[in-house]
């Protein structure tokens, strides 16, 4: 006769249109939860939604969501710093939520016989994480996050009801979930793309700068082999430049320093371009003068550059003393002894130690070196002395006075000298 009570019944109808908006309410918010998370990419956002949703419904005295880490270790906390994982990839629980592919609660892991096998160390996992309800998020059939929650702050159970609204809610977040994570480690991966960018940017920059004073040799030897570059000394077929200032003395005695340096700044600098058009390494550099190797795997090609470059750098000069003889800017016009010669030198890397540190140059050695530097001596203004290996390599492509043998200071033996005729001294095409 209860439904024949009136009281009864208005009372029944206030519940059920109360428990009927109370669902709706729950249903929209849900609603309007998935709307938000369809938009969003920020990681750090949706779990601040899921975890607001979840305190708002259900009202837990402790939550967290658990992500599986990228490198497939377990799960960890979103959010934390450090993510130290809180339960491995292999764990009882991720095992019980796979098999089950829904919430698991205590209650359920302790009673469900085919949950058995996982529920000791379950529920040791539940206890360290302070929880009595697992919710998984499911993605492409993997279990890619789960929700933890603790008991209800009213001590109510978590009623079926419930278990489907919060089943409900990681299946509208595991897509918003997974997007969200791929677009981090996009973002990541940018980033680190972009720093390792910078880095390039910078270490060609070093090397752009580094490559004024770092001979090319060097250079390709540490491309090579940056670890272990090949930098110990080894015999080697080279031709060796030899290029100084006539008179320089003089010209540091009655210039001031600045005025000397802008003067050789201005010569030198030119030579440069004529020194790496060549291939040419420069190896030694003094107030007045360069020393410059050349190398290569035909000797003859060596010899020719080493000639070609002397003749370049002597053009260069004249080019500039014509200039500076028209327009008078304070620099006076110089000339350069040259000197070539080629053979077998120590070539590689020495330490030179002094009180302010220790500096490494790669240079060569040896008689060739001596000769050269002498050879230079030997030359009157626009000069280029060449020693005899070098003249048998050059074959008939320049013309060459015989200056028959000549003493060289600190050289044992006399030595056959060629000077290039004053008629191919300073070629324009060359």
């Amino acid at each position: 006769m209860a439904f024949l009570n009136p009281v009864y019944v208005r009372t029944q109808r206030v519940v059920d249109r109360l428990f009927f908006r109370e669902r709706l309410d729950v249903q929209h918010s849900l609603e309007q939860l998935s709307e938000v998370m369809a938009s969003l990419l920020d990681l750090g956002r949706i779990v601040a939604l899921i975890g607001d949703t979840v305190e708002r419904l259900f009202h837990p005295t402790r939550q967290a969501l658990l992500l599986a880490d990228p490198a497939g270790h377990g799960y960890v906390v979103s959010g934390e710093e450090g993510e130290e994982v809180l339960v491995a990839a292999d764990g009882a629980l991720p095992r019980a939520l796979a098999q089950v592919r829904g919430p698991v609660s205590r209650a359920r892991l302790e009673e469900d016989p085919e949950l058995r096998p996982v529920r000791e160390r379950g529920l040791a996992e539940l206890d360290r994480l302070v929880a009595e309800l697992l919710v998984p998020v499911i993605f492409q059939q993997r279990v890619t996050a789960f929700l933890a929650l603790g008991p209800k702050r009213s001590g109510a159970d978590y009623t079926s009801e419930d278990l489907r609204l919060l089943r409900l809610l990681a299946n509208q977040s595991a897509v918003a979930l997974e997007n969200a994570r791929a677009y981090t480690a996009l973002q990541a991966a940018n980033a680190e793309l972009k720093a390792a960018l910078r880095r390039v940017e910078i270490l060609e920059s070093i090397r752009t700068n580094l490559s004024k004073f770092v001979p090319r040799t060097v250079q390709t030897l540490i491309e090579q082999a940056p670890e272990a570059p090949e930098l110990e000394k080894r015999e080697a077929d080279v031709s060796v430049l030899f290029v100084d200032i006539v008179g320089y003395t003089r010209l540091s005695e009655r210039l001031e320093p600045e005025h000397l340096n802008r003067l050789v700044e201005r010569y030198f600098g030119s030579f440069l371009d004529e020194i790496f058009k060549r291939g040419g390494d420069v190896n030694e550099t003094a107030g007045d003068g360069l020393m410059v190797i050349f190398q290569d795997a035909d000797p003859r090609r060596h010899a020719r550059a080493g000639v070609k470059c002397a003749l370049g750098i002597l053009r260069r000069a004249h080019e500039i003393n014509a200039k500076l003889a028209g327009h008078g800017d304070g620099l006076e016009p110089i000339a350069l002894h040259a000197g070539v010669n080629s053979g077998l030198a120590t070539v590689g890397a020495t330490k030179i130690e002094g009180m302010s540190g220790t500096r490494w140059v790669y240079t060569a050695s040896g008689v060739v070196t001596n000769v050269a530097a002498r050879l230079a001596a030997l030359g009157a203004g626009d000069a280029v002395v060449v020693g005899p290996t070098t003249r048998s390599r050059l074959g008939d492509e320049f013309e060459l006075d015989d200056l028959g043998e000549q003493r060289l200071r600190n050289v044992e033996h006399p030595v056959r000298v060629y000077r290039l005729a004053a008629s191919t001294a300073v070629p324009t095409g060359v």
